[in-house]
């Protein structure tokens, strides 16, 4: 049997914050929503509203990261070896 809690299991944090949380997620989308198609409230509101919907609605976007070298190429790597004699012995 595997050390551990059971895959798919909630940990106790994610359990108590389901518990607390989890009856005013309605709500809170709810609120969400009128802020993103208010007139009254400001547009810098209405953005972070509409991102967060986006966000957890569809999960938020990758962000690719492109590793290389000069113009695009690959990385060239270069492995220097220096031997030593030991220490008294040369």
């Amino acid at each position: 049997m595997p050390a551990g809690r059971p895959i798919g299991s909630l940990d106790k944090r994610t359990s108590r914050s389901t518990e607390l949380f989890g009856p005013h997620v309605d709500e809170a989308i709810k609120t969400l929503r009128e802020i993103a198609a208010s007139s009254v409230a400001n547009n810098s509101d209405r953005i972070a509203a509409c991102k967060i919907i986006c966000e957890y609605g569809l999960g938020k976007p990758i962000q690719p990261t492109e590793v290389g070298g000069p113009g695009g190429q690959p990385i060239q790597h270069e492995v220097t070896i220096n031997w030593c004699a030991p220490a008294g012995k040369q």
